[in-house]
């Protein structure tokens, strides 16, 4: 090679001693073509550090796209993506006619004749800027070199010099060009470089910037959609279709004006393309937006630790996540959220009408609530700087009103109101979340984390623990079953006051029902937890040790750290939702517990599985006191004054479906949770302010059967009438084979009950009426 650029470097452009103008211009081409194959050599080989890495044929090859990884639900709906270009890859097959004419007439019409460098192309430029225009001068290939390269960042030592970065820059584009026209067909290199480019408004590639703009997959875009998309790789800020609609037209309007010069459509279809509008059908890209966002953060920061032990990028990957997640079942979850969730806040703000909600246990208002939450604002640092930390002025300040955006019911509205009461509105939210799961395999198929992910993004289902409440019960009687009780075995409703030690210290606990009343009666143990009796249930813990409890809670499915104190067995440990709705699956799977889990497979950008995930399930009841156990559940229905009898006034019995219950409320009413269980389905719900100190006055506002259950009540609705769901009605099993232990003593409703049910027609009186048909 040497000896060649050689004699064309050395060429005589005189023959005989004279100067001939053919030779002298050829020596002078030939000396120019010699310079840039040294140039380019030299930068291609970064020669002493001085131009700077350029990619490898392995890289040119298969070029590294950053792509969104892609999180779908079991029945195959894509839940969301996430991302640090947004990018979805497209195929040659998904790119229509009418948009490769459009790019190649509009940027590189010489593409298809070309090897990545055109010649011509520097004197179109010179003769578009002489009339005006503003034709650049690189090839397809050439741009797409610097996009997936980042040529104008990357140019070594010399890079530094005033003047050097760009030419360097065009010479490495140079050579990447017609190199990646050799490793390429031109259909591989238009795919590439659609792939690629950027449309704006956070789209990278053509698959996002179609749906972005017109809410469609690629192959689907009309020829005037195809030409705006193309008018916007000049420019894509100042041709924004969102926010400048007439000049993003008049760009389109020369894409179509290159189409028609160049044949490829005709006079007639051109000025039909031309009179249209842009026709957007804008689509938001918001982590808030689409179904289940808190459940996809919890996948997030999943997929984070994964990556981290085996080497990918959560973001940039192009992973595809496969959950367990059922989209019919998410929307039902959400709906039932969305329902309820209001009328619940009506009810709360109804409760403290012109009284502030934070209060103390004894029920004193919490004085300068408010200040102390601005004090915690960014608003209040800025205040405190520009006011010379004058505080006095800056809460006179914080109670001037101003525009401010304010999240309401109906969501985020600008609202003229002051600062403080800013904070004193979206305080008072209430927060609600909902899980279910299939308790044969643990498989999470619904979770709702909150009322509004854009208004929060704490997750209510596995990001934070509460005070359970009276869904920690069954836990204590499973521990007494195992003991060799009996649902059928009885002990007094009377207040008792325990002794007992914790940290060597002495203590007693004396806890009263949730209506303070305790008649004394003689109870069955499941009447005790059908009625969810705090008297009854104190005494069955101290009888089979507040130690044994906590460890029946541990090996069902607790995770969270308890106290193996009394109150551990009323619920006094927080707990998460989803953590709770686990532990209830072994009542209803025969005594095996399948850990809640939410990912099926991970399988990278070319559809090779990387892992697949599946739970053992483990023995941690025996089948007896597991069935024992659902008969204990369904006392809440079918035990006078139980307290799921609300769920009656729901449609999810039909066809003779057995479910069990169990409510449940934390001190102060600041909780309310309810857990439901079939066959093969566990529900769970919770509802509360983050800041526990905003609560219901009483249990007949704010109790789980009146919180928790009508989210639940609402989504089994829901579910069980979707015939496309796999929930025929089902009973529970019979009992085991040579089950001993006594089990079948119902207790005799109420004289009065049974008159009213025979004469009443409402829903009261028709679901006792209900309630005495199972026995």
């Amino acid at each position: 090679m040497f000896p060649v650029l050689r004699r064309i470097w050395w060429t005589n452009p005189r023959v005989d001693g004279k100067w001939r103008i053919p030779a002298m211009v050829g020596a002078w081409l030939a000396r120019a073509v010699g310079f840039v194959l040294i140039v380019g050599g030299c930068i291609d080989l970064n020669v002493l550090w001085l131009f700077g890495r350029s990619p490898s044929f392995a890289e040119l090859d298969e070029p590294r796209l950053a792509t969104a990884t892609q999180i779908w639900s079991a029945d195959s709906v894509l839940l969301g993506k996430i991302w640090l270009e947004d990018r979805t890859p497209v195929t040659r097959d998904q790119i229509p006619q009418s948009l490769v004419d459009a790019l190649v007439y509009t940027e590189d019409e010489r593409f298809f004749s070309h090897k990545g460098i055109d010649p011509l192309a520097p004197f179109a430029v010179v003769w578009s800027t002489l009339n005006g225009g503003k034709r650049g001068g690189s090839t397809l290939a050439q741009q797409l070199a610097k996009n997936l390269f980042n040529t104008r960042r990357n140019g070594g030592l010399l890079g530094h010099v005033p003047g050097l970065r760009i030419p360097i820059a065009k010479f490495r584009e140079w050579v990447l060009a017609t190199k990646l026209e050799l490793l390429h067909t031109k259909d591989e290199i238009l795919v590439l470089y659609l792939n690629t480019v950027t449309f704006g408004n956070n789209t990278w590639g053509l698959h996002s910037a179609s749906y972005r703009y017109f809410g469609k997959l690629p192959q689907d875009l009309a020829p005037q959609e195809a030409a705006m998309l193309v008018g916007l790789l000049k420019g894509p800020s100042q041709n924004n279709p969102f926010t400048r609609p007439a000049r993003a037209k008049a760009r389109r309007d020369v894409v179509l004006g290159q189409m028609l010069k160049a044949g490829a459509i005709t006079k007639n279809v051109h000025d039909s393309l031309v009179a249209l509008p842009l026709g957007l059908e804008p689509m938001q890209s918001s982590p808030s937006l689409g179904l289940a966002p808190h459940f996809r953060d919890w996948v997030v920061s999943w997929l984070k630790d994964w990556c981290k032990e085996h080497s990918c990028d959560p973001f940039s990957d192009g992973l595809v996540v496969r959950t367990t997640i059922d989209s019919r079942m998410q929307a039902y979850a959400e709906a039932a959220i969305d329902d309820f969730m209001p009328q619940l806040q009506k009810r709360f703000n109804g409760e403290w009408a012109g009284q502030a909600p934070w209060r103390y246990k004894d029920g004193r208002e919490i004085p300068n609530y408010l200040d102390s939450l601005a004090r915690q604002t960014r608003r209040w640092t800025r205040l405190m700087d520009s006011l010379d930390g004058d505080t006095a002025s800056v809460l006179k300040a914080l109670r001037r009103k101003e525009r401010i955006r304010v999240y309401t019911p109906k969501g985020f509205r600008d609202t003229l109101v002051s600062p403080i009461d800013s904070i004193r509105m979206t305080r008072q939210f209430l927060q609600g979340a909902m899980v279910a799961l299939d308790p044969r395999s643990g498989a999470v198929k619904a979770w709702v984390g909150g009322i509004d992910h854009e208004f929060s993004k704490l997750d209510h289902v596995a990001g934070t623990r509460r005070s359970n409440g009276s869904t920690a019960k069954p836990f204590v009687y499973a521990t007494a079953l195992e003991q060799g009780m009996s649902p059928c075995d009885r002990m007094i409703d009377e207040v008792r006051t325990h002794v007992y030690q914790e940290n060597g210290e002495r203590k007693t606990w004396t806890p009263h029902n949730a209506d303070w009343i305790a008649n004394g009666d003689t109870v069955t143990l499941r009447n005790a937890m059908g009625r969810s009796l705090n008297t009854v249930t104190a005494q069955l813990i101290m009888k089979v040790g507040p130690e044994n409890v906590a460890a029946t809670m541990m090996r069902l499915g607790i995770k969270s750290p308890l106290k193996a104190v009394p109150s551990v067995g009323l619920g006094a440990n927080p707990v998460t939702l989803l953590e709770l709705a686990g532990a209830y699956q072994p009542f209803v799977n025969g005594g095996m517990r399948v850990d809640p889990w939410a990912v099926a497979s991970v399988s990278d950008n070319k559809g090779r599985t990387l892992a697949e995930f599946r739970h053992v399930p483990t023995r941690v009841l025996t089948e007896n006191v597991a069935w024992l156990m659902t008969h204990m559940l369904r006392g809440g229905f079918q035990e006078p004054n139980g307290t799921s009898l609300a769920l009656y006034s729901y449609d999810v019995f039909q066809g003779g479906r057995e479910l069990g219950g169990k409510t449940g409320t934390s001190s102060e009413h600041a909780d309310g949770w309810y857990v439901s269980t079939t066959t093969d389905l566990v529900a769970a719900a919770w509802t509360g302010n983050d800041d526990p100190s905003l609560h219901f006055r009483s249990g007949m506002t704010g109790e789980g059967s009146r919180t928790g259950l009508p989210i639940v009540g609402r989504f089994l609705t829901r579910v069980f009438k979707d015939s496309t769901l796999p929930y025929p009605p089902e009973k529970f099993p019979p009992p085991p084979p040579g089950m001993k232990t006594k089990w079948n003593c119902p207790t005799p409703w109420p004289k009065d009950t049974l008159d009213s049910a025979a004469t009443t027609t409402d829903s009261a009186g028709s679901f006792v009426q209900r309630i005495l048909g199972l026995f």
